[in-house]
C-alpha cells in the first residue's frame, strides 16, 4: 500500500528526504524541498553573468536545470545549479512561479513546512530565494538578471514579493524534487 502525503509531511524513500509543499488530490504524488539550504550566487563568473542561457520556464524548474546542466563547466560557473543537483538525481532549482506558489501564497504551507523543518533541526524557510527563472537584462551593468522570490510574511502582508536581481549576488537556494 502507497503512503498517502499531506503539505508539511516528512518524505523520506530511501534516497531523497524532504518536507512536502505540494500534493496531488490522492496524496501520491507531489513535491518536496530539500532540507539542506546553501547560500550563494546563482552565476558565478563574468562571461557567465554576463549571458543567458535559456532558462527562462517560470512554472516547470526542472526543465531551466537541464538548461543549466547543459553549459559547458556548469557546476563552477552556476552554484546555485550546482547545489540543487548535488542532492541527487531529480533535485532542480525551482522556477520562479513554483516558488511563488509555495513561498507566497498560502500561510498554511509555509506554517507546516517550517514547523517540520523547525523540528529537523534544519534552517526553516525565510527571506529571498533564488528561482532558476531568467527574466530581464540590465543594461547599465550589461548583466542578465533573475528572479528571486521572498517568503511571505503574513503578519506584514506587504512584505513580499518578486524582484530581479543580478546573477552576481548571493543567495538561499532550496532545491526541490517530485515524488
Amino acid at each position: 500500500m502507497e503512503r498517502v502525503y499531506q503539505v508539511g509531511d516528512y518524505y523520506d524513500d530511501g534516497v531523497k528526504q524532504g518536507v512536502v509543499i505540494e500534493v496531488s488530490a490522492d496524496g501520491l504524488h507531489g513535491k518536496i524541498l530539500s532540507l539542506q539550504q546553501h547560500h550563494c550566487c546563482w552565476a558565478d563568473e563574468l562571461e557567465a553573468i554576463r549571458s543567458e542561457i535559456g532558462a527562462y520556464n517560470k512554472r516547470d524548474g526542472a526543465k531551466n536545470q537541464a538548461v543549466a546542466m547543459q553549459q559547458e563547466n556548469w557546476q563552477e560557473r552556476y552554484p546555485a545549479f550546482a547545489f540543487c543537483a548535488s542532492l541527487g538525481e531529480g533535485w532542480y532549482l525551482p522556477a520562479m512561479e513554483e516558488l511563488e506558489t509555495f513561498l507566497r501564497d498560502d500561510e498554511y504551507v509555509i506554517n507546516a513546512v517550517n514547523q517540520h523543518l523547525e523540528q529537523l533541526g534544519v534552517p526553516i524557510v525565510k527571506g529571498w530565494y533564488w528561482s532558476s527563472t531568467e527574466c530581464g537584462y540590465f543594461a547599465y551593468d550589461d548583466e542578465y538578471l533573475v528572479a528571486r522570490v521572498h517568503v511571505k510574511d503574513f503578519k506584514y502582508p506587504w512584505n513580499h514579493g518578486v524582484k530581479e536581481e543580478d546573477k552576481s549576488r548571493a543567495g538561499d537556494v532550496r532545491a526541490v524534487a517530485r515524488f
